[in-house]
């Protein structure tokens, strides 16, 4: 993957515990154990921005900086493409997989979205992995990332 693809992405998320965890300006909020779906966007490249998500030294910058600082990222799928595209891509999780969004304004502060974080189960998982595949979307984990 080039460093200045830009594009999309859904980041899975894994947390071990129901953990309160604050996020910023936003406030505290409980987190239940189990997995997360994140669908965000990264028009300077997918390669850093994906690199820093998967990275455990960070300044909090996004609202998802303070899930990960609790949670372990266990895998994203990224989509290449010119123009930004995560509200299309969460309004398709929400519709087609019946994701169910987690926490109003989560991601979603210069959108019309509710939010573009999803708790979602293993067989949602598994859909996402299937969708990613019928789609080539790079899939992307801590050791290494294919095609």
């Amino acid at each position: 993957m080039e460093n200045s693809q830009t594009g999309s992405y859904i980041l899975i998320v894994k947390l071990l515990q129901n953990r309160e965890i604050s996020i910023g300006q936003f406030g505290r909020f409980i987190f239940e154990k189990g997995l997360y779906a994140y669908v965000g966007s990264a028009m300077n490249g997918l390669h850093a921005r994906i690199s820093r998500h998967f990275s455990n030294v960070k300044k909090k910058h996004w609202h998802i900086d303070y899930l990960l600082d609790c949670g372990q990222p266990l895998e994203a799928f990224l989509i290449p493409s010119s123009v930004k595209r995560e509200c299309e891509i969460n309004a398709h999780l929400e519709k087609i997989i019946d994701c169910k969004p987690f926490l109003k304004g989560f991601g979603s502060s210069d959108c019309d979205c509710f939010s573009h974080l999803h708790k979602i189960t293993e067989r949602t998982l598994m859909r996402i992995e299937e969708i990613a595949k019928e789609n080539n979307w790079l899939r992307y984990t801590q050791l290494r990332h294919s095609e």
